[in-house]
């Protein structure tokens, strides 16, 4: 748990109607929060997942993995629907209870009864909208990639902002014409959410575009292939070619470029013995230059998912000094030799400077599948604004891998701080 719960909790508090609603705000609000994150965390031991709480300043975050969209949506609305299964009983409970002259103990408990049930059902009614980065959005971001079989960022991008800026009318009428002061956080954090999701989506085509053109630069060059089923680049666009359908469809002769393509295949589902096999029959034909150095560089990648960080550390030494994979490289070896926080800070340095190439998308694949997400994303943004576009074009590689969990980690880690 952060500190800063604590202190935004305090300074929620400060508009409370009474000493003692100020003085029980902040166990009240850890109570209905820690509920909301059990949610989360219990979805994601029903699907197999071990999960991680961490409150912060602006609410809380669960960490786990789930590899599909349909459980990623029922993940994210687990959290808000925790708080509706206890706060909204007890709202028709109490809804036509009135005390006469209460005790301190009674007024004590009615009060912090009405506090976790207006934190449980209201919060939990904004915490659904269809909008980044609340629950809600998460939501609409899994359902649609299980609706259609891939991510639809841009989509859930445009659902986001027109939601946020409705929300921010809505809150400002809500404010100046009804009076309803309580409603100024919420049309701050709406407000954020607008600003977050708008320079998103401003770099989205560029950035996804990039994406595409580093999968076709590893293996394209090789035969036109881009990464598909869930893969390497982002799943928007309609050319999208997925790498089993195109395997089959290969010619009988097999060459260079198929056997590069095998490797990049296996490569998406962590399975380093089959990629070394396609890289091994690569090089049986001899094809020397670039291609060759390619190879190593996918030999490094292929040691680095098979945990073999020494090896990987020894062809990363054949590249050329100035090669573009060795920041990334250098990265994923600590990364994989148990240097966690190194390896989280020299990932975010190679992001910040290396660049948009297949490198970077193998990178984002390992620190994803190694569970650093937060940590390289915490890096990031402690470069200031610089790093703060980088975490979005992070965030957008992430999803291009169809990594719609940790996208949503970066989402709190931006929202909570670092």
């Amino acid at each position: 748990m952060q500190p800063w719960f604590w202190v935004t909790a305090v300074l929620l508090g400060l508009g409370s109607r009474s000493l003692l609603a100020f003085v029980l705000w902040p166990p009240v609000l850890f109570i209905a929060i820690l509920l909301h994150e059990m949610g989360h965390a219990l979805a994601f031991r029903r699907f197999g997942s071990s999960a991680a709480i961490e409150l912060h300043g602006l609410g809380g975050v669960t960490m786990g993995r789930v590899d599909r969209a349909s459980h990623d949506m029922a993940v994210s609305l687990a959290g808000p629907f925790a708080g509706f299964a206890l706060g909204v009983p007890l709202w028709f409970l109490t809804r036509d209870v009135v005390l006469f002259d209460p005790s301190l103990p009674v007024q004590a408990a009615w009060i912090a009864v009405q506090l976790f049930i207006w934190i449980s059902v209201f919060w939990g009614l904004f915490n659904v909208l269809p909008m980044l980065p609340v629950d809600g959005g998460h939501a609409l971001d899994a359902g649609l990639a299980w609706w259609r079989g891939h991510v639809m960022t841009r989509t859930t991008q445009v659902v986001s902002i027109i939601t946020g800026g409705a929300v921010v009318l809505f809150s400002l009428y809500a404010w100046l014409v009804l009076g309803w002061a309580y409603v100024t956080w919420i049309m701050l954090l709406a407000a954020l959410s607008l600003w977050a999701n708008i320079s998103a989506y401003r770099r989205y085509r560029s950035t996804a575009r990039t994406y595409g053109e580093a999968i076709n630069e590893l293996a394209g060059n090789f035969g036109g292939i881009t990464g598909g089923g869930g893969g390497m680049a982002p799943a928007d666009d309609d050319d999208i070619v997925d790498l089993d359908r195109e395997r089959k469809r290969r010619r009988k002769t097999r060459s260079v470029k198929d056997d590069i393509a095998d490797a990049l295949s296996a490569l998406e589902r962590h399975d380093r013995d089959a990629a070394m096999r396609a890289i091994h029959a690569a090089r049986r034909q001899k094809p020397g230059g670039r291609t060759e150095t390619l190879l190593v560089e996918i030999e490094a990648w292929a040691c680095l998912a098979g945990r073999e960080a020494d090896d990987a550390a020894r062809l990363a030494e054949q590249l050329p000094r100035r090669h573009p994979a060795k920041p990334f490289l250098d990265a994923g070896i600590l990364i994989v030799r148990g240097d966690r926080d190194g390896g989280a800070e020299a990932l975010a340095q190679a992001l910040l400077a290396g660049p948009d190439d297949h490198s970077r998308v193998l990178a984002i694949e390992l620190a994803a599948s190694e569970g650093l997400t937060e940590e390289v994303a915490r890096h990031l943004l402690e470069q200031g604004s610089g790093g703060f576009e980088e975490t979005l074009r992070f965030q957008q590689g992430l999803k291009g891998l169809g990594k719609t969990a940790h996208a949503a980690i970066v989402d709190d880690v931006i929202l909570g701080g670092a």
